[in-house]
């Protein structure tokens, strides 16, 4: 999933739709990351504790059930709209929204309206390393 946000936000002729539904996608890893890093330094504090409280297996399987699930569903939708673009995206998100989980539904719905709304500014560098111009009001390059 991650490099399908990847080359699609480096894509020029990826459209408006496009760009942010790349943009609700890295906002989710982004959350998914900050999860697994807290797991991390929550495994990491327990490992030097003496009292007999420990993060048991059972215990990241709870925390990490739902992530997980919303992690697949998102990586379903990503492999499902290779290629598309505008309302051909917007329909294939939309063909999820049926499913019959509610918790599903709900991320769906999330994505669907994220990817209506605008997409991320670019990133500020491009490939080359050198500072992407900036138009002044009349047009000229600054």
């Amino acid at each position: 999933m991650d490099g399908y946000v990847k080359v699609q936000m480096r894509n020029p002729g990826a459209g408006l739709v496009s760009k942010a539904f790349c943009g609700a996608l890295h906002s989710e890893l982004m959350e998914y990351y900050r999860l697994i890093s807290t797991l991390e330094g929550q495994v990491t504090v327990q490992a030097s504790r003496v009292d007999n409280v420990a993060i048991t297996l059972h215990r990241l399987t709870v925390w990490t059930h739902e992530p997980l699930i919303r992690m697949q569903m998102l990586a379903v939708l990503a492999d499902g709209c290779r290629g598309l673009k505008g309302g051909a995206l917007a329909s294939a998100i939309h063909r999820h929204a049926t499913h019959g989980d509610p918790y599903i539904q709900d991320l769906v719905k999330r994505t669907l309206e994220a990817s209506a709304d605008d997409p991320p500014p670019p990133p500020p560098f491009h490939e080359g390393g050198e500072p992407t111009p900036r138009l002044s009001p009349r047009g000229a390059r600054a």
